[in-house]
């Protein structure tokens, strides 16, 4: 960041699709994915939305993929185009109770940063939220309208 603010100055950033994503799991049953062909995919010429991963459902009973109290979201489950929430991190810990840390903590490390580089409050705005957000950052609801 100090690089970029030494050729172009700001006071803050915006920081859009701060969480994990997978587009190849689109209808949120994908609970594995493997890349079948980790050396030629995307092929030349492709872009970063071509799935490499060919995406299968394991366990069409998790609660964590498939939760009792699941919310009216007109867009899918509750996976769709992220990692599956039944999935774990490094030593054990759940996505389902971690999965927005990570937007969290990306706004932590930028507004620190821009607070480091520019001696002054920053403006940082965030499609991630997660409890104390706005502490560190403004909520952008991003486009989610249909």
């Amino acid at each position: 960041m100090t690089s970029f603010h030494n050729l172009a100055s700001m006071d803050g950033l915006w920081i859009d699709m701060n969480e994990m994503s997978n587009f190849c799991n689109k209808d949120g049953v994908s609970q594995v994915c493997v890349n079948t062909d980790p050396v030629g995919c995307p092929e030349p010429g492709g872009t970063w939305t071509d799935c490499c991963l060919v995406c299968s459902e394991v366990d069409s009973t998790n609660k964590y993929d498939y939760p009792p109290y699941r919310i009216r979201n007109t867009y899918g489950l509750i996976s769709r185009r992220t990692l599956s929430v039944s999935g774990y991190h490094n030593n054990n810990i759940s996505l389902y109770n971690t999965h927005n840390l990570y937007g969290l903590t990306e706004q932590i490390a930028t507004y620190n940063a821009l607070v480091s580089i520019t001696k002054k409050r920053p403006f940082v705005l965030s499609r991630s939220s997660f409890m104390s957000t706005g502490v560190h950052s403004a909520k952008w609801t991003g486009d989610n309208g249909k």
